[in-house]
């Protein structure tokens, strides 16, 4: 980076751009210091401040963060709510970053303590389809991941979940067969599967 063009670049056309750290020095600026900003509450509003060696000189901020490892990376604070300074940051990829949220649900999955945000990689499923199996279904965590999302019922299957009506719950049996609660009740009431009876 030449020093003398602060938060600049020049490209292959020779056209002035601004580098990505610069990006996100401004942006974080933005965050904490303009109440007009749509987040302003979750950084500003909560008094997250930007230090004072970064607040005004980019030059400062860049020695100290370093250049941006790749374009999946973005400035993150280590602790959410500490502020903005030196040891609290690091370039970090949006999966890193959403382990990082205080509002993460943690599960034991290969002998660590992981969020399911982190055990999405693992898996072909959504956060929101592992969350309910795991959270709301209670599945063991190898079972949220593999189970196929779409699976075919036997004929056996259909009957036992129609049966079950009035006997336990449709949570319960949802539960039970890792099924909304509204595909149970598809089922119940002959909405779907209507050849079985």
């Amino acid at each position: 980076m030449n020093e003398k063009i602060i938060g600049s670049y020049f490209n292959e056309k020779g056209k002035r751009r601004k580098i990505p750290e610069y990006k996100a020095w401004v942006n974080m600026k933005t965050r904490c210091n303009d109440p007009n900003f749509i987040q302003y509450e979750n950084y500003g509003g909560r008094g997250i401040i930007v230090c004072g060696s970064w607040i005004s000189d980019f030059q400062q901020f860049y020695i100290d963060m370093g250049k941006r490892p790749s374009d999946k990376h973005s400035l993150d604070r280590i602790d959410n709510n500490g502020n903005y300074k030196k040891d609290n940051c690091r370039w970090a990829t949006k999966i890193e970053q959403n382990n990082n949220r205080s509002v993460n649900i943690y599960v034991e999955y290969e002998g660590e303590n992981v969020s399911i945000e982190y055990i999405t990689t693992k898996s072909e499923h959504s956060y929101g389809i592992l969350y309910d199996r795991i959270v709301k279904y209670g599945w063991d965590v190898r079972r949220a991941i593999n189970e196929p999302l779409i699976h075919k019922l036997s004929d056996s299957d259909v009957i036992t979940i129609r049966s079950l009506k009035g006997i336990e719950t449709q949570k319960e049996t949802a539960k039970r067969y890792g099924l909304s609660n509204t595909m149970i009740s598809h089922i119940q009431t002959f909405r779907c599967y209507k050849d079985v009876n």
